[in-house]
């Protein structure tokens, strides 16, 4: 397996890679991660039986880390092991191209796991770069690997149309035994969760226009309370703009914090609000988790969130970079509890049908051993 970053460093993806390999080690699969850190060294570890090789990078363009001999470190792999298949995983570039390139000159079948939506970030000198490679880089990885996950059906029919014979739709999973409501933790009255890394790179979370729709809900309901989960270089901004909006009462920002006390933060939460401005998640993981803990979400209806959750049955729809939408949805279903419950609960038993991770992980095993075997 080959990616940028692995957990426990990173995002979503990173958090993928590493449910898909925990459990296809369960199923008896050796697994070997090559992929790069943000240490000051390279690092060899191994995570619930899955050997993970951690390369410092030379460089970092943008969140990109580039390494210069990694090619000859997974030759080297790839000489010493013997691979029945190697899984890329995308957007972030470089260590995935390097990877499907590797399988191509060692004749090993290969995977690659496309997890954006799109890699133009509305950021001039970056997406200049992620155009460029569009048109080489990447237009020769997707041709020369053998089969395309990915996460959503929107992804496959706007960006990956070209490859749909070779794409297969695998969604993300959850922990269910792990995200789970739990009733003996009192919620805060009237609290808004909002997850997400506080980077500048990731304004297009949205965060800017939850916090102005906050300003406006507390006009109806003066104990509105919104937690912010995330760090990041951002984070001195979205604190000026609290005191600016003069909200500082009510916001709660909770920094990094473990996994354990993220499950309590969507445990204690009434509405889980995913606000994007840019159509670049494929499948927000962070759907998953909150209705597995029965939270209802609202959601801006753009990109891959309208295939992702269901309006008006798991959660509510409005339109991006629309702060009064927002606050007229919220404000709807903190005053409508029942509403409010059965979204949540609606939510967890989809999850439990559709989105554990180990169905996910099945599903993946399946193209594994159909491109192995053929």
């Amino acid at each position: 397996m080959v990616c940028a970053y692995f957990y426990p460093e990173g995002g979503g993806t990173e958090n993928y890679a590493y449910n898909i390999a925990k459990r296809l080690v369960e199923k008896g699969h050796s697994i070997t991660v090559l992929c790069s850190t943000h240490e000051k060294e390279d690092k060899k570890e191994i995570i619930d039986e899955i050997s993970v090789i951690r390369l410092k990078p030379n460089f970092i363009v943008s969140n990109t880390p580039i390494k210069f001999n990694s090619f000859f470190k997974i030759s080297k792999l790839i000489k010493e092991n013997n691979f029945d298949l190697i899984n890329a995983h995308i957007p972030l570039l470089y260590y995935p191209d390097i990877g499907i390139m590797a399988s191509k000159i060692y004749k090993i079948p290969s995977v690659l796991t496309w997890h954006a939506g799109r890699l133009t970030t509305n950021r001039i000198i970056i997406d200049a770069i992620a155009k460029i490679y569009q048109f080489s880089i990447g237009k020769i990885t997707l041709s020369q690997v053998d089969r395309i996950i990915t996460v959503s059906e929107f992804v496959k029919n706007n960006y990956l149309s070209k490859y749909k014979n070779k794409v297969f739709i695998v969604p993300p999973g959850v922990d269910i035994t792990k995200f789970k409501p739990a009733d003996e933790l009192d919620k805060i009255p009237n609290n808004i969760l909002f997850v997400a890394q506080l980077i500048k790179g990731h304004r297009w979370k949205g965060l800017d226009y939850l916090l102005e729709s906050i300003k406006l809900i507390k006009r109806e309901i003066d104990d509105i309370t919104l937690t912010i989960v995330g760090f990041g270089d951002y984070i001195d901004h979205y604190k000026d703009q609290v005191n600016e909006l003069r909200i500082k009462d009510n916001i709660i920002f909770k920094g990094k914090i473990s996994v354990e006390e993220l499950v309590e933060e969507y445990q204690r939460a009434n509405i889980f609000v995913l606000y994007p401005t840019a159509s670049l998640d494929a499948f927000p993981l962070v759907i998953l988790e909150a209705y597995a803990c029965e939270v209802p979400i609202i959601g801006a209806n753009i990109g891959a969130i309208p295939y992702a959750i269901k309006n008006n049955e798991t959660c509510l729809l409005v339109p991006p970079k629309d702060p009064n939408a927002l606050a007229d949805a919220i404000i709807y279903l903190l005053e409508n509890k029942d509403v409010r419950e059965k979204m949540g609960k609606d939510g967890r038993k989809l999850v439990k049908e559709k989105y554990t991770w180990k169905r996910v992980a099945e599903m993946t095993e399946k193209i594994y051993s159909n491109l192995i075997w053929k």
